[in-house]
């Protein structure tokens, strides 16, 4: 079968030393196993990930930020909103030494509320896409069976990240950064596509930390 001999090629092409790159380079047996899961669930995997993508789009356009940098917190705050915070700061009467600086008081309560936002959209994106692996097709539960059953055979229980690395890093996380793979526009809002794209790099942290 042609599909095993590809990882057989893999495993054999691939240093032990560098194990952790399997089936993420550009050689032609990584490619032809990255190739399968695109020519047989796209659909699936856009019916999965498009309505994710959709409602932070639809967050940003409400006001919800994302944003977790606190020097563009402060450069985003409109001089309305920072005369209000000073305005409220020198109406508590507080002495000079114990002031804190009102508009990073600002900056730090949006930051609070930007951290609950991210938690909340990544817990979301990762319910949904391990929900949806119980109608994942069978194409792609028969390949990551083969690859998981190859991979465990020369390296053990490393096996299971090789497979969630292959699944996430070749299938599932490139829409995040390239949004046309789902049928969105390729170009879409900033504040969403920043969202995405730091959602995709928290994603693939931890994947490779082995915590997804």
């Amino acid at each position: 079968q042609l599909l095993e001999r590809m990882i057989d090629m893999e495993l054999k092409q691939v240093d032990p030393l560098t194990k952790n790159s399997l089936f993420r380079g550009n050689a032609v047996p990584a490619n032809a196993v990255g190739y399968l899961p695109r020519l047989v669930g796209t659909e699936w995997m856009k019916k999965t990930l498009r309505p994710l993508f959709e409602e932070v789009i639809a967050n940003c356009q409400k006001g919800l930020s994302y944003v977790l940098d606190p020097e563009v917190i402060k450069a985003k705050l409109s001089p309305q909103e920072k005369a209000a915070a000073q305005a409220s700061s020198s109406s508590t009467g507080e002495n000079d030494e114990n002031k804190v600086d009102p508009v990073m008081e600002k900056v730090n309560e949006q930051l609070e509320k930007n951290r609950q936002n991210v938690r909340e959209m990544l817990l979301k994106a990762t319910d949904t896409i391990y929900d949806a692996f119980e109608s994942m097709p069978v194409g792609i539960i028969k390949e990551a069976q083969l690859i998981y059953k190859k991979v465990y055979a020369k390296y053990g229980d490393f096996a299971l990240n090789i497979l969630g690395g292959f699944l996430f890093l070749r299938f599932l996380l490139p829409p995040f950064t390239l949004t046309s793979i789902v049928g969105l526009p390729a170009v879409i809002d900033e504040s969403p596509r920043k969202a995405l794209v730091d959602q995709c790099r928290i994603l693939n942290s931890a994947i490779n930390k082995g915590t997804v």
